[in-house]
């Protein structure tokens, strides 16, 4: 499968989003010399290490996406950082299943609510006051 052709095919369908690779910005920790994957939510850019080349990156593609299009996954949309990955995360998995007609890998899934999970905590020893309901059952 060519994912790089689905990932052009899925950022169009969301136009106008700007993609770079291997980006020199400071939106994220810097690990063997590029940011982590991020987005730009008001200027609807993606920043990510490579082009997708298998459906873990493709995945990655997908949760950054969701960060721009779906409802409440902005960070700066008011809710805490925990409930803006698990909505970037679920919009990527319903795109993927309905949308692509991929399936999403257990690992991929698991991996993505591990680190929900990790922002929950992070949430709460920094102050938030309760875990949203949408998040409990993690």
């Amino acid at each position: 499968m060519d994912y790089q052709a689905t990932a052009d095919h899925v950022i169009s369908c969301y136009a106008p989003i700007q993609v770079c690779y291997r980006c020199n910005c400071t939106a994220g920790t810097y690990e063997l010399g590029h940011s982590r994957s991020h987005a730009h939510v008001k200027e609807r850019k993606i920043c990510l290490s490579a082009p997708p080349r298998g459906k873990a990156s493709l995945f990655t593609l997908l949760h950054e996406i969701g960060h721009i299009v779906a409802y409440q996954a902005d960070y700066s949309s008011g809710v805490p950082r925990s409930l803006a990955e698990y909505n970037a995360t679920e919009w990527a998995k319903l795109e993927m299943r309905n949308n692509l007609h991929m399936s999403v890998p257990l690992k991929i899934t698991r991996s993505y609510n591990a680190y929900v999970r990790n922002k929950i905590a992070r949430g709460l020893r920094r102050g938030l006051k309760k875990v949203p309901a949408k998040l409990r059952h993690l």
